[in-house]
């Protein structure tokens, strides 16, 4: 009786394969409804790596904990009866029509303009504003995607301010900031810049 209660390293809890387990029923019940095919199909490699990603697990730690598992029923037949459960209720959710169907894998190459403020600004010598504040509300980010921030600039020599710098600072509603630093020059040199940050949350 030890040797079946005493999960190995490696194996994932009974929490944890519960919730895969509901999302792998979920993602192949997706594939087979639009036609897709299953994880054995190539194309569809992604789908499944995502998910593993998700989970922070191996394609090695499922199968160890799929095996161990198989090894002890009356923990596993707990586990597939609260899978069952879950899914009979994301399947009400989904007839209340709670969700909207969004493809994350066939928009990951995807580029989407999020910049609502005046494409062009000029600062005079005399000008108070120093910084552009925004704020991005959309529900389309993803954890992992990618903030570009593109813009030419030109600086007159006569603007005579020292220690001259462009920063990105990205506020997440969690309380993380990123912030992306560069010096600029007063040359009137016409330089585009380019910002890339990943998104935290």
């Amino acid at each position: 009786m030890a040797a079946c209660n005493s999960r190995p390293d490696g194996v994932m809890s009974k929490s944890e394969m519960v919730d895969f387990l509901t999302d792998l029923h979920k993602l192949d019940g997706a594939l087979a409804t639009n036609g897709i095919g299953s994880s054995q199909d190539r194309e569809n490699i992604y789908y499944y790596n995502a998910l593993l990603k998700k989970h922070q697990i191996t394609k090695a730690n499922f199968d160890s904990s799929l095996v161990w598992y198989s090894k002890n029923p009356k923990n596993f037949e707990k586990i597939y009866a609260q899978v069952v459960e879950n899914l009979i209720e994301f399947d009400k959710e989904v007839k209340s029509g709670k969700f909207n169907p969004v493809d994350s894998a066939a928009l990951r190459h995807s580029q989407q303009n999020i910049w609502i403020k005046p494409t062009r600004y000029t600062f005079t010598k005399d000008s108070a504003r120093t910084q552009v504040e925004f704020s991005i509300q959309n529900p389309l980010l993803q954890w992992k995607d990618y903030y570009t921030l593109s813009f030419i600039q030109r600086i007159a020599p006569r603007d005579s301010s020292s220690g001259q710098f462009i920063l990105l600072r990205i506020n997440y509603s969690g309380g993380i900031a990123d912030s992306v630093y560069a010096s600029a020059h007063n040359d009137s040199i016409l330089r585009r810049i380019n910002y890339r940050q990943v998104t935290r949350q």
